[in-house]
């Protein structure tokens, strides 16, 4: 018997397979195919899936990014809590001004907590959350610690800090630069004396003109110039008189007139100028009142207003007196007395041409926490609202946008202040900002050419002086 088929058996075979015998033979032949099929189509589904799922969550998460709310807090001025994002902002009185992630956060809060967020155009962008934000932010360390120091800002945008006491007892002739830039300090040229309770000018060429100060029980008369783009300095003529605790100012002209101060005989009422050009003294007008621990300011008209400070060595001589300084007539003229007596006192030129002096000591050694305002075109004094705390050895700087910010000092007989406030001399009003690092007085306050304030060293008890710096 054959087993070979005939021609016609191979149709009558597949005519007599079922339709699913038939698929299942060819699933069988084609069975590669079709499992590499079947995984394209799980891993398809499997990325739509997961891309509608994560496209959801960014929504959400960009719409709570783009929430803005701004709460009432009873916290005090310093627990202000802000969301900080990587972009700036210009701050207001009662939203946190925004900064890079990468360098220290700022606020302008003082008196509420705001959360505020706030979307940025660059996608590598992110949003940090900072709790406890504070206007301050501690930058480098000086080399030295320091009081009684002088700190200036040069040209180029870095500050030079010179001479001072490390520790009451020694005084030195060091100096440093800090560079905004790198937030970093770095040693300079000595000068050839030690010195603190000195003055620091910048002059019209660049240079800095150092004057007087005290070394020990020694009061100098010497003077010398720091040139940065050398790193050295020079000396250059001696004032007539030796004094410490005087004030330099310079005129429009280029000169600088030194006004009063502390000699070996006490309080001094003499004046004299300065010619860079020449690098000579010359002796002008005297002033009506002896003094020391007061303030000289260059008014709009180029005149100098000078005010308080103490007539003697005796901390029961206070004088509220006021008297200007005329460069075109080398004259001095009395002007209307202050309120108050006071002296350790600051006075800053506003704006609008007036002249806000606040805080200081009075007769009784009481410290003050009131203020005045001088108006040039009256000649008169105008008492304006408290500010929060008495302060003497403070300071108190012209920020870029009108405000002054004052900033530590002493509030009685043994008390460092680290606290800071506003004036705002639209409103007339007082704000607190955001605390100090550190609490001080004797020491400096610089404006930078990017509106941020540099505070550096000054001391925080009797015995302790700090090599610290903060930054505003």
């Amino acid at each position: 018997m054959s087993n070979t088929v005939g021609p016609n058996e191979s149709a009558v075979v597949n005519s007599n397979r079922t339709p699913l015998r038939r698929l299942y033979e060819h699933f069988r032949k084609r069975r590669l195919i079709w499992i590499i099929f079947f995984i394209i189509c799980i891993v398809v589904l499997t990325v739509v899936v997961t891309t509608t799922v994560l496209l959801n969550k960014t929504g959400r998460e960009k719409t709570s990014t783009m929430e803005i709310t701004t709460s009432p807090s009873t916290t005090t001025p310093t627990s202000t809590t802000a969301i900080t994002a990587s972009f700036a902002t210009t701050p207001t009185a009662t939203t946190a001004s925004f900064a890079t992630i990468p360098t220290a956060p700022t606020a302008s809060a003082s008196s509420s907590t705001a959360i505020t967020s706030s979307l940025s155009t660059t996608p590598t962008e992110t949003t940090a959350l900072s709790t406890n934000a504070s206007e301050w932010f501690s930058t480098r360390n000086m080399s030295d610690a320091r009081a009684g120091h002088t700190a200036s800002v040069l040209s180029n945008g870095k500050v030079l800090v010179n001479g001072g006491t490390p520790d009451n007892s020694r005084v030195l002739n060091s100096a440093e630069l800090y560079d905004p830039s790198t937030s970093t300090w770095t040693t300079t040229g000595n000068m050839t004396d030690e010195r603190r309770y000195h003055t620091a000018s910048v002059l019209f060429n660049g240079k800095v003109l150092v004057t007087g100060g005290a070394h020990g029980f020694t009061i100098l008369n010497s003077a010398e110039v720091y040139d940065p783009s050398t790193g050295t300095w020079t000396t250059t003529g001696n004032m007539t008189n030796a004094r410490s605790w005087h004030i330099a100012s310079i005129l429009p002209n280029g000169k600088v007139l030194v006004t009063g101060g502390d000699s070996i005989i006490g309080s001094l009422n003499n004046a004299e100028l300065y010619d860079p050009s020449t690098g000579t003294w010359t002796t002008t007008g005297t002033m009506t009142n002896e003094r020391q621990f007061h303030t000289a300011s260059v008014l709009s008209d180029g005149k100098v207003l000078v005010t308080g400070g103490l007539n003697n060595s005796a901390a029961t001589n206070a004088i509220n007196s006021a008297e200007l300084y005329d460069p075109s007539t080398s004259t001095w003229t009395t002007t209307s007395d202050m309120a108050n007596a006071r002296y350790r006192h600051t006075a800053s030129v506003l704006s609008n041409g007036k002249v806000l002096v606040i805080g200081g000591e009075d007769n009784g050694g009481n410290i003050l926490n009131n203020a005045e305002l001088y108006d040039p075109s009256t000649g008169t004094w105008t008492p304006i609202s408290d500010m929060t705390n008495t302060r003497a050895y403070h300071t108190a700087s012209v920020l870029s946008n009108g405000k002054i910010l004052v900033t530590g000092g002493v509030y009685d007989n043994s008390g460092t202040l680290n606290s800071a406030e506003l004036y705002d001399a639209l409103t007339s009003t007082w704000t607190t900002t955001g605390n100090m690092t550190n609490a001080r007085y004797i020491h400096t306050a610089s404006v930078l050419s990017n509106g941020k304030v540099l505070i550096t060293g000054g001391r925080y008890n009797e015995i302790g002086n700090l090599n610290s710096a903060e930054i505003y």
